[in-house]
């Protein structure tokens, strides 16, 4: 094994710079995520040995516990940056089913300058030239000189009207490990703030590197509202003061605050009926800057006062219009704002409001936009992109894109935005350094584990081997099962205890909540995501092609359940483009004998979510508010109301006998839980009954709420959250 202190290795075209953690292929800097750079680098310090795949997961990923997924991303990658073949490997071969050998022959340096000897050059005396050949060698010599200066000035010219190069990251350095979900709010230049999943809801992490440490903040509301976590929302530009909301609850719109960040006191600033998203401070810090969930824009004066709307919102009165991911030119001149995840531009007036990237946008219709910001010089505007969960290629969920702002004439900037990071990770918020040399981010690489509650330990344990693996549905004989993989999006079909395996969809189908039919023959799904979303479908439960159900329906259609004699389908139907769980959604009923829908009752509040009691009898929804649960009597027509009177319920389930019903009380985006566990209540109501204690449980799942269900026997089942998050510092180079 070659000594761990060498710090330059080259082979073919490449040069792998260990301490400055960058790779060179021809001469050009290729940026490589962190983890697939140390793989590289193990490989490279052992070549020609068969490391297995158990070697490099414990030496690159050490005791987080990831599946061989996260290695095959990372050589999947190596290869693609090196251009190396799989089947003809120059430098990174296979063997199958066991590890990997890095054949190319390698050449290790400590310095990685040096230069080349100069070429030798030999006198030779000339013959005398006659008049004739003086006179030839002038006229030469004076159209090569003319050429010369045309070349000269059409390089000059060239150069001028040249694109500009594109910023680009060299360099990955990892800052902190958090351990949960993050989203970095700001920095003040020493230290990055952190909006963090509960129980925490904020920290801090050193820009130089270190340990996450948690962020009280104290509201003089705190004391009344316990369960309403702060989260901040912006760092003011001197970083001496931090904007915070509270009240998540948007039917009583959020508060902001302005705390000092140095552990001072906290100062009402504003509340909206139209609950406030998102706001920041303007480039003086003299300004705040806050839309609201109707789609408006305000400003008010950050010492206090009253609001000014900047822009009016274009959605009809009531109607929620998405606008986040606010932004302010360093030179205070231009705001810009994603509104339903395009970005558009006005100017700090509020005039001109324009769509600042529609061609792009057009040409990546799948693709959401986000979280965008000035460079300090405002040369450059960052902002996230990609499809978040909704692909299974995680190298197109969320990556950092940059677009040029620089007008230097005559130089073009180029006018559509470059990638800058690719690769499994998920990137989260961002924050550029005082200087712009760096942009912080933070990276997430989603997984999955299954647990089964065990009542004798009163713990959760893995289940079927801890399979990254949600929607775990059960046939009526309990025979089989299907689940649909995390963050995978595939369906899969097995025997009870995992073996048999067989996948029954992949792209583009986005499918969730699968549900076998009473007579075990076909599945039932519906699909989210970019493709083919609000759509019903069955399945053989041996596989084949989906069938669509309702071809014709232009409205979203959601989270279909069967009548307990596999002669109905009861379903959620939402308005055309707009996802489930709405305020406007309805419940309906599929006959599919005759293929005639009628519609349920009228739910006495807005509900979501119909499941079908085992005995035909009642269908049960979910509030839209996550606050109780609705009962239809198919005997009567009559709705009653379940009340458990705690904070957030998830997933509702029947038990196997129809007599009860159990449900997740835990965090559900804005909705928080006191007491998270899963809960079983009668149906004839009365106290909930906690059956597993969810304190300080991270709970996964693609829609953002940890997923939980029920196995035949009534063992409650969720998905752990085990994903990797990682804080780094991605160095920026300009030319």
């Amino acid at each position: 094994m070659l000594a761990s202190k060498t710090s330059v290795f080259r082979f073919a075209d490449v040069e792998v710079r260990e301490r400055e953690f960058c790779l060179v292929k021809a001469g050009e800097v290729v940026p490589v995520e962190p983890k697939a750079f140390r793989v590289l680098l193990f490989l490279l310090r052992n070549p020609l040995k068969l490391i297995t795949k158990e070697e490099l997961l414990d030496a690159v990923w050490g005791d987080t516990a990831v599946s061989e997924n996260s290695l095959t991303r990372s050589i999947a990658l190596l290869r693609r940056l090196l251009g190396d073949d799989t089947h003809v490997p120059r430098f990174i071969e296979t063997v199958a089913t066991v590890g990997y050998r890095f054949v190319c022959p390698i050449e290790v340096l400590e310095d990685a300058n040096g230069g080349l000897a100069g070429a030798g050059r030999a006198d030779t005396q000339a013959e005398p030239q006659s008049k004739e050949q003086r006179l030839r060698e002038m006229r030469w010599i004076a159209l090569g000189t003319a050429g010369v200066v045309l070349a000269g000035a059409a390089g000059l010219a060239w150069y001028a009207l040249r694109p500009l190069p594109m910023i680009r990251i060299t360099s990955y350095m990892h800052i902190a490990s958090v351990g949960q979900s993050n989203w970095i709010a700001g920095t003040d230049g020493s230290s990055l703030y952190l909006r963090l999943s509960r129980p925490n809801g904020t920290g801090v992490v050193p820009v130089s590197g270190g340990r996450m440490t948690p962020l009280s903040i104290d509201l003089p509301t705190s004391k009344d509202s316990p369960n309403d976590s702060p989260e901040i929302v912006d760092v003011s530009p001197d970083g001496s003061k931090l904007l915070v909301g509270s009240n998540l609850v948007p039917a009583l719109g959020r508060k902001l605050w302005i705390v000092d960040a140095r552990g001072g006191g906290a100062r009402y600033l504003a509340q909206s009926s139209s609950a406030i998203r998102s706001a920041i401070w303007s480039p003086d810090g003299r300004t705040v800057l806050y839309s609201t969930s109707h789609g408006d824009l305000y400003t008010i004066p950050s010492e206090g006062g009253e609001p000014r709307l900047l822009l009016a919102s274009p959605a009809q009165p009531g109607a929620p219009l998405a606008l986040h991911s606010l932004a302010w030119s360093p030179d205070g001149n231009r705001i810009r704002f994603a509104r339903n995840s395009r970005y558009w531009e006005m100017s700090a007036d509020g005039k001109n409001p324009h769509e600042i990237l529609p061609n792009w946008h057009a040409a990546n219709p799948k693709y959401f936009m986000c979280c965008g910001d000035w460079t300090p010089d405002g040369d450059y505007f960052s902002f996230l992109g990609g499809t978040m969960y909704f692909s299974q290629n995680l190298a197109a969920a969320r990556q950092l894109w940059a677009l040029d702002e620089r007008r230097s004439w005559p130089h073009r900037a180029n006018p559509e935005p470059v990638e800058l990071t690719t690769g499994a990770t998920i990137w989260n918020g961002t924050a550029f350094s005082r200087d712009g040399k760096n942009v912080y981010s933070s990276g997430m690489t989603p997984k999955g584990e299954l647990v089964r509650y065990d009542a004798k330990s009163k713990q959760l344990v893995p289940y079927l081997g801890g399979i990254s693996a949600e929607y775990v549905n059960f046939s009526r004989d309990g025979k089989y099962l299907l689940y649909v993989a995390f963050p995978d999006w595939t369906m899969w079909r097995a025997n009870r205890d995992g073996s048999g395996l067989q996948q029954l969809t992949g792209p583009p189908f986005y499918p969730i909540t699968p549900e076998w039919s009473p007579d075990g023959t076909q599945i039932l799904f519906s699909t989210t995501g970019p493709s083919h979303p609000g759509e019903m479908y069955t399945i053989s439960s041996q596989g084949g092609v989906p069938k669509r159900l309702l071809p014709d329906d232009k409205a979203s259609d959601a989270i279909p359940d069967w009548s307990p004699d596999g002669k109905k389908i009861v379903f959620e139907q939402n308005p055309s483009g707009t996802g489930f769980g709405t305020y406007a959604s309805k419940g309906r009923i599929l006959d599919l004998n005759t293929g005639k829908v009628t519609d349920l009752p009228p739910c006495p509040k807005p509900c979501y979510s119909p499941r079908w009691s085992p005995d035909g009898r009642y269908i049960l929804e979910l509030a839209v508010d996550h606050k109780e649960m609705m009962l239809l009597d198919l005997r009567t027509n009559q709705w009653s109301q379940l009340d458990p009177k705690l904070g957030a319920i998830n997933y509702p389930r029947w038990s196997r006998d129809g007599r009860s019903i159990y449900f997740q009380d835990a965090d559900a985006g804005v909705f928080r839980s006191a007491a998270p566990g899963i809960y079983r209540v009668p149906v004839t109501g009365g106290r909930a009954e906690k059956v597993v204690d969810m304190k300080g449980f991270r709970g996964a799942g693609s829609l953002g709420i940890g997923w939980s269900d029920l196995d035949p026997d009534d063992t409650p089942l969720l998905l752990r959250d085990v994903s990797i998050y990682d804080i780094y510092a991605l160095a920026l180079e300009r030319k």
